[in-house]
Protein backbone atom coordinates (compact mmCIF):
# COMPACT_ATOMS: atom_id res chain seq x y z
CA UNK A 1 0.00 0.00 0.00
CA UNK A 2 3.22 2.13 0.71
CA UNK A 3 4.65 1.48 -1.94
CA UNK A 4 1.14 1.99 -4.21
CA UNK A 5 0.94 5.61 -2.71
CA UNK A 6 4.33 6.40 -3.58
CA UNK A 7 4.15 5.72 -7.29
CA UNK A 8 0.94 7.78 -7.24
CA UNK A 9 2.89 10.57 -5.74
CA UNK A 10 5.76 9.94 -8.51
CA UNK A 11 3.29 9.62 -11.09
CA UNK A 12 1.32 12.83 -9.90
CA UNK A 13 4.34 14.90 -10.05
CA UNK A 14 5.21 13.51 -13.52
CA UNK A 15 1.92 14.57 -15.02
CA UNK A 16 2.12 18.05 -13.33
CA UNK A 17 5.64 18.55 -14.76
CA UNK A 18 4.90 17.19 -17.92
CA UNK A 19 1.55 19.73 -17.52
CA UNK A 20 3.64 22.50 -16.54
CA UNK A 21 6.41 22.30 -19.71
CA UNK A 22 3.23 21.56 -22.07
CA UNK A 23 1.97 25.25 -20.19
CA UNK A 24 5.22 26.64 -21.22
CA UNK A 25 5.46 25.37 -24.46
CA UNK A 26 1.90 26.82 -25.00
CA UNK A 27 3.02 30.34 -23.74
CA UNK A 28 6.08 30.62 -25.74
CA UNK A 29 3.97 29.04 -28.98
CA UNK A 30 2.08 32.36 -28.70
CA UNK A 31 4.40 34.96 -27.57
CA UNK A 32 6.09 37.39 -29.60
CA UNK A 33 8.78 36.08 -32.49
CA UNK A 34 12.32 36.56 -33.30
CA UNK A 35 11.50 38.74 -36.60
CA UNK A 36 12.64 42.22 -36.88
CA UNK A 37 11.33 42.83 -39.78
CA UNK A 38 9.21 41.60 -42.28
CA UNK A 39 10.48 38.81 -44.42
CA UNK A 40 9.16 36.84 -47.20
CA UNK A 41 9.73 32.45 -47.22
CA UNK A 42 8.85 30.47 -49.91
CA UNK A 43 7.20 27.18 -48.68
CA UNK A 44 8.23 24.35 -51.42
CA UNK A 45 5.09 21.71 -52.54
CA UNK A 46 5.55 18.72 -50.80
CA UNK A 47 7.19 19.65 -47.79
CA UNK A 48 7.20 17.94 -45.08
CA UNK A 49 6.51 19.56 -41.55
CA UNK A 50 10.65 19.21 -40.30
CA UNK A 51 11.06 20.88 -43.94
CA UNK A 52 9.30 23.66 -42.99
CA UNK A 53 10.35 24.04 -39.77
CA UNK A 54 14.45 24.20 -40.89
CA UNK A 55 12.89 26.80 -43.72
CA UNK A 56 11.62 28.94 -41.09
CA UNK A 57 14.49 28.88 -38.65
CA UNK A 58 16.99 29.50 -41.00
CA UNK A 59 15.01 32.58 -42.09
CA UNK A 60 14.05 33.64 -38.66
CA UNK A 61 11.12 33.39 -38.51
CA UNK A 62 10.58 30.83 -35.32
CA UNK A 63 13.53 30.47 -32.85
CA UNK A 64 13.46 26.92 -33.00
CA UNK A 65 12.76 24.06 -35.79
CA UNK A 66 11.89 21.62 -32.99
CA UNK A 67 9.78 23.61 -31.11
CA UNK A 68 7.47 24.93 -33.98
CA UNK A 69 7.36 21.16 -35.48
CA UNK A 70 5.81 20.39 -31.81
CA UNK A 71 3.55 22.54 -32.06
CA UNK A 72 1.88 21.77 -35.30
CA UNK A 73 2.01 18.37 -34.56
CA UNK A 74 0.35 18.77 -31.03
CA UNK A 75 -2.42 20.90 -32.93
CA UNK A 76 -2.81 17.89 -35.40
CA UNK A 77 -2.34 20.48 -38.18
CA UNK A 78 0.32 18.76 -40.01
CA UNK A 79 -0.97 17.57 -43.19
CA UNK A 80 -2.85 20.68 -43.72
CA UNK A 81 0.16 23.11 -44.31
CA UNK A 82 0.17 24.44 -47.80
CA UNK A 83 2.97 25.34 -50.34
CA UNK A 84 3.59 29.08 -51.11
CA UNK A 85 5.20 31.94 -50.97
CA UNK A 86 4.33 33.55 -47.63
CA UNK A 87 5.49 37.26 -45.85
CA UNK A 88 5.76 36.89 -42.46
CA UNK A 89 5.57 40.62 -40.41
CA UNK A 90 7.99 41.35 -37.25
CA UNK A 91 7.50 39.87 -34.29
CA UNK A 92 4.57 36.92 -35.64
CA UNK A 93 4.42 34.40 -33.40
CA UNK A 94 4.79 30.57 -33.67
CA UNK A 95 1.10 30.06 -33.68
CA UNK A 96 -0.02 33.14 -36.29
CA UNK A 97 3.14 31.40 -38.35
CA UNK A 98 1.47 27.90 -38.38
CA UNK A 99 -2.09 29.01 -38.99
CA UNK A 100 -0.84 31.76 -41.85
CA UNK A 101 0.58 28.50 -43.56
CA UNK A 102 -2.28 26.13 -42.83
CA UNK A 103 -4.73 28.54 -44.05
CA UNK A 104 -2.76 29.14 -47.04
CA UNK A 105 -2.34 32.82 -46.90
CA UNK A 106 0.07 33.41 -49.28
CA UNK A 107 1.68 36.57 -51.07
CA UNK A 108 -0.67 38.14 -53.28
CA UNK A 109 1.50 40.39 -56.18
CA UNK A 110 -0.91 42.80 -58.06
CA UNK A 111 -0.59 44.27 -61.61
CA UNK A 112 -2.19 47.67 -62.79
CA UNK A 113 -3.07 48.24 -66.15
CA UNK A 114 -3.89 51.92 -66.94
CA UNK A 115 -6.18 52.82 -69.75
CA UNK A 116 -5.68 53.35 -73.23
CA UNK A 117 -2.71 50.71 -73.27
CA UNK A 118 -2.45 48.66 -76.42
CA UNK A 119 -2.50 44.95 -76.55
CA UNK A 120 1.33 44.92 -77.16
CA UNK A 121 1.91 47.25 -74.19
CA UNK A 122 -0.17 45.22 -71.89
CA UNK A 123 2.02 41.91 -73.00
CA UNK A 124 4.93 43.45 -72.33
CA UNK A 125 4.02 44.60 -68.70
CA UNK A 126 2.72 40.84 -68.39
CA UNK A 127 6.36 39.78 -69.55
CA UNK A 128 8.18 41.56 -67.29
CA UNK A 129 6.57 40.54 -64.17
CA UNK A 130 8.34 38.55 -61.84
CA UNK A 131 5.71 36.50 -60.15
CA UNK A 132 3.75 35.21 -63.35
CA UNK A 133 4.44 32.19 -65.52
CA UNK A 134 4.19 31.14 -69.17
CA UNK A 135 3.26 32.63 -73.12
CA UNK A 136 0.97 34.61 -73.45
CA UNK A 137 -1.62 33.46 -76.61
CA UNK A 138 -0.77 35.22 -80.28
CA UNK A 139 -4.14 36.13 -81.28
CA UNK A 140 -5.74 38.94 -78.90
CA UNK A 141 -7.68 41.06 -80.72
CA UNK A 142 -6.98 44.46 -79.77
CA UNK A 143 -9.17 46.00 -77.44
CA UNK A 144 -10.69 43.23 -75.29
CA UNK A 145 -8.81 43.66 -72.10
CA UNK A 146 -9.81 45.85 -69.51
CA UNK A 147 -7.19 47.99 -67.65
CA UNK A 148 -7.59 47.70 -63.99
CA UNK A 149 -5.44 46.10 -61.07
CA UNK A 150 -5.31 42.35 -61.09
CA UNK A 151 -3.76 40.29 -58.28
CA UNK A 152 -2.38 36.53 -58.18
CA UNK A 153 -0.01 34.62 -56.70
CA UNK A 154 3.59 33.57 -57.67
CA UNK A 155 3.54 30.91 -60.36
CA UNK A 156 0.27 32.18 -62.14
CA UNK A 157 -0.11 31.91 -65.60
CA UNK A 158 0.01 35.01 -67.97
CA UNK A 159 -2.60 33.82 -70.37
CA UNK A 160 -4.80 33.21 -67.18
CA UNK A 161 -4.52 37.29 -65.94
CA UNK A 162 -5.88 37.87 -69.75
CA UNK A 163 -8.43 35.82 -69.23
CA UNK A 164 -9.33 37.83 -66.45
CA UNK A 165 -9.31 41.00 -68.15
CA UNK A 166 -11.39 39.94 -70.89
CA UNK A 167 -14.11 38.56 -68.73
CA UNK A 168 -13.98 41.91 -67.24
CA UNK A 169 -13.88 43.94 -70.19
CA UNK A 170 -17.01 41.70 -71.68
CA UNK A 171 -18.74 42.73 -68.43
CA UNK A 172 -18.21 46.48 -68.62
CA UNK A 173 -18.75 46.21 -72.18
CA UNK A 174 -22.37 44.73 -71.25
CA UNK A 175 -22.66 47.32 -69.08
CA UNK A 176 -21.99 50.50 -71.25
CA UNK A 177 -24.08 48.72 -74.07
CA UNK A 178 -27.03 47.95 -71.95
CA UNK A 179 -27.08 52.03 -70.71
CA UNK A 180 -26.16 52.99 -74.28
CA UNK A 181 -28.16 56.35 -76.01
CA UNK A 182 -30.23 55.24 -79.26
CA UNK A 183 -27.87 55.92 -82.10
CA UNK A 184 -27.50 55.31 -86.20
CA UNK A 185 -24.05 54.53 -86.16
CA UNK A 186 -23.10 52.82 -83.33
CA UNK A 187 -24.91 49.52 -84.32
CA UNK A 188 -22.87 46.57 -82.44
CA UNK A 189 -20.98 46.46 -79.16
CA UNK A 190 -17.89 46.14 -81.06
CA UNK A 191 -18.39 49.74 -82.70
CA UNK A 192 -18.88 51.19 -79.28
CA UNK A 193 -16.00 49.55 -77.97
CA UNK A 194 -13.72 50.79 -81.27
CA UNK A 195 -15.33 54.28 -80.50
CA UNK A 196 -14.18 54.45 -76.67
CA UNK A 197 -10.87 53.54 -77.61
CA UNK A 198 -10.50 56.16 -79.64
CA UNK A 199 -12.05 58.17 -77.25
CA UNK A 200 -9.40 56.94 -74.70
CA UNK A 201 -6.83 57.89 -76.47
CA UNK A 202 -7.83 61.57 -77.54
CA UNK A 203 -9.10 62.52 -73.94
CA UNK A 204 -7.42 64.49 -71.74
CA UNK A 205 -9.64 64.72 -68.54
CA UNK A 206 -12.70 62.79 -68.41
CA UNK A 207 -14.72 65.82 -68.47
CA UNK A 208 -14.17 66.06 -72.20
CA UNK A 209 -14.43 62.24 -72.69
CA UNK A 210 -18.83 62.86 -73.64
CA UNK A 211 -18.00 65.69 -75.77
CA UNK A 212 -15.37 63.82 -78.20
CA UNK A 213 -17.12 61.01 -78.50
CA UNK A 214 -20.17 62.93 -79.70
CA UNK A 215 -17.68 65.16 -81.98
CA UNK A 216 -17.41 61.74 -83.59
CA UNK A 217 -20.67 60.51 -83.44
CA UNK A 218 -21.45 63.76 -85.42
CA UNK A 219 -19.32 63.36 -87.79
CA UNK A 220 -20.11 60.07 -88.60
CA UNK A 221 -23.52 61.09 -89.18
CA UNK A 222 -22.44 63.52 -91.41
CA UNK A 223 -20.20 61.14 -93.57
CA UNK A 224 -17.59 63.10 -92.49
CA UNK A 225 -14.06 61.45 -92.38
CA UNK A 226 -13.21 61.19 -88.72
CA UNK A 227 -9.40 62.14 -89.04
CA UNK A 228 -8.56 61.09 -85.56
CA UNK A 229 -4.78 61.12 -85.20
CA UNK A 230 -4.39 58.14 -82.63
CA UNK A 231 -5.69 55.60 -85.24
CA UNK A 232 -3.12 56.95 -87.81
CA UNK A 233 -0.73 56.39 -85.09
CA UNK A 234 -1.84 52.66 -84.27
CA UNK A 235 -1.44 52.28 -87.76
CA UNK A 236 1.89 52.66 -88.58
CA UNK A 237 4.79 50.42 -88.29
CA UNK A 238 7.54 51.75 -86.86
CA UNK A 239 6.21 55.07 -85.23
CA UNK A 240 8.75 57.75 -84.32
CA UNK A 241 6.20 60.29 -82.76
CA UNK A 242 5.71 62.13 -85.42
CA UNK A 243 3.20 61.71 -87.84
CA UNK A 244 4.04 63.34 -91.34
CA UNK A 245 2.03 64.39 -94.20
CA UNK A 246 2.61 61.69 -96.53
CA UNK A 247 1.34 59.09 -93.11
CA UNK A 248 -2.24 61.21 -93.65
CA UNK A 249 -2.08 60.43 -97.15
CA UNK A 250 -1.48 56.52 -96.61
CA UNK A 251 -4.12 54.40 -97.90
CA UNK A 252 -2.46 51.39 -97.41
CA UNK A 253 -3.06 52.01 -93.48
CA UNK A 254 -6.33 50.88 -92.92
CA UNK A 255 -6.54 52.79 -89.67
CA UNK A 256 -5.88 56.36 -91.27
CA UNK A 257 -9.39 57.85 -90.60
CA UNK A 258 -7.86 60.69 -92.43
CA UNK A 259 -8.44 58.57 -96.16
CA UNK A 260 -11.11 56.02 -95.03
CA UNK A 261 -14.22 57.25 -93.83
CA UNK A 262 -16.03 55.72 -90.59
CA UNK A 263 -14.44 53.83 -87.57
CA UNK A 264 -11.40 51.98 -88.29
CA UNK A 265 -11.49 48.20 -88.67
CA UNK A 266 -10.51 47.63 -84.40
CA UNK A 267 -10.14 49.21 -81.62
CA UNK A 268 -6.90 51.13 -81.41
CA UNK A 269 -5.83 50.48 -77.64
CA UNK A 270 -8.12 49.37 -74.07
CA UNK A 271 -10.23 51.90 -73.07
CA UNK A 272 -11.62 52.20 -69.55
CA UNK A 273 -15.02 52.60 -68.14
CA UNK A 274 -14.75 56.31 -68.45
CA UNK A 275 -14.30 56.06 -71.95
CA UNK A 276 -16.89 52.60 -72.93
CA UNK A 277 -19.83 54.97 -71.57
CA UNK A 278 -18.65 58.06 -72.97
CA UNK A 279 -19.31 56.26 -76.49
CA UNK A 280 -22.47 54.31 -74.97
CA UNK A 281 -24.08 58.17 -74.15
CA UNK A 282 -22.06 60.61 -75.81
CA UNK A 283 -22.61 64.62 -75.50
CA UNK A 284 -25.32 66.26 -77.43
CA UNK A 285 -23.36 68.70 -79.38
CA UNK A 286 -22.78 70.59 -82.34
CA UNK A 287 -19.18 70.72 -82.67
CA UNK A 288 -17.35 69.11 -85.40
CA UNK A 289 -14.28 69.99 -84.83
CA UNK A 290 -11.39 69.83 -81.43
CA UNK A 291 -7.59 70.54 -81.21
CA UNK A 292 -5.56 71.08 -77.75
CA UNK A 293 -5.55 73.33 -75.80
CA UNK A 294 -1.83 75.08 -75.82
CA UNK A 295 -1.32 73.98 -72.12
CA UNK A 296 -2.18 70.79 -72.69
CA UNK A 297 -5.41 70.64 -70.31
CA UNK A 298 -8.06 69.73 -72.78
CA UNK A 299 -9.19 70.72 -76.04
CA UNK A 300 -10.91 73.22 -77.88
CA UNK A 301 -14.21 72.44 -79.28
CA UNK A 302 -15.42 74.27 -82.08
CA UNK A 303 -18.46 73.92 -84.74
CA UNK A 304 -17.32 75.19 -88.02
CA UNK A 305 -13.85 74.78 -89.63
CA UNK A 306 -13.12 78.43 -90.07
CA UNK A 307 -13.42 78.68 -86.14
CA UNK A 308 -11.33 75.29 -85.73
CA UNK A 309 -8.81 76.72 -88.17
CA UNK A 310 -8.19 79.76 -85.89
CA UNK A 311 -7.29 77.72 -82.87
CA UNK A 312 -4.89 75.77 -84.83
CA UNK A 313 -2.94 78.59 -85.69
CA UNK A 314 -3.35 79.86 -82.33
CA UNK A 315 -1.58 76.28 -81.09
CA UNK A 316 1.25 76.29 -84.07
CA UNK A 317 2.14 80.20 -83.25
CA UNK A 318 2.55 78.97 -79.50
CA UNK A 319 4.58 76.08 -80.25
CA UNK A 320 7.07 78.07 -82.61
CA UNK A 321 7.17 80.60 -79.78
CA UNK A 322 8.68 77.75 -77.52
CA UNK A 323 10.74 76.40 -80.38
CA UNK A 324 9.48 72.99 -81.04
Amino acid sequence: MKNLSKLLVISLVVMLSAWGAYSAWMVSFNLKGPLEETVRVEIPQGASVQKIAQILEEAGVVDSAFKFRLGVKASFLEKRMKAGEYDFEAEISQRQVMHKITDGQVTSYTLTIPEGLTNKEVFARLEEHPALIGDIPSQIQEGLLYPSTYHFTRGFKRRDVLYMMAADMEKKLKVAWDNRYPSEVIKTPEELRILASIVEKEAVNDAERAEIAGVYINRLKKGMRLQADPTVIYGIKDYDGDIRSKDLKDKTNLFNTYVHKGLPPTAIANPGFASLMAAAQPAETDNLFFVAKVDGTGHYFSQTYAEHKRKVRELVAHQKSLGQ
